[in-house]
């Protein structure tokens, strides 16, 4: 009898759509910074906002991966979309403190 082997690729692959996911949404501010000059993003605010949108992102499929309830779906969505802007603003601007 054969086993059921399934690659690493199948398995992890919403994993490897948020990351790719994530990559493209990055190729905007290169695009931006090759394009005009008040675009300036440095390596730490690309690791910033890597890690921030790969995490929103990994924290959506890890909440919802076993629920197919549309509601619960779009509420933590809601959720994440919501503390993603709240962090990014505040990253951005300093709105507190």
């Amino acid at each position: 009898m054969k086993a059921d082997r399934t690659s690493i690729i199948t398995k992890n692959r919403n994993i490897i759509l948020i990351a790719v996911a994530t990559a493209l949404i990055l190729l905007l501010p290169v695009i931006g910074m090759l394009i005009s000059d008040e675009v300036a993003w440095g390596p730490e605010d690309f690791i910033f906002a890597a890690v921030l949108i790969f995490g929103t992102g990994l924290t959506y499929d890890l909440l919802t991966r076993r629920r197919s309830n549309i509601r619960y779906r779009a509420a933590v969505g809601f959720v994440l979309a919501a503390a993603f802007l709240l962090i990014w603003v505040q990253a951005a601007v300093g709105i507190w403190g």
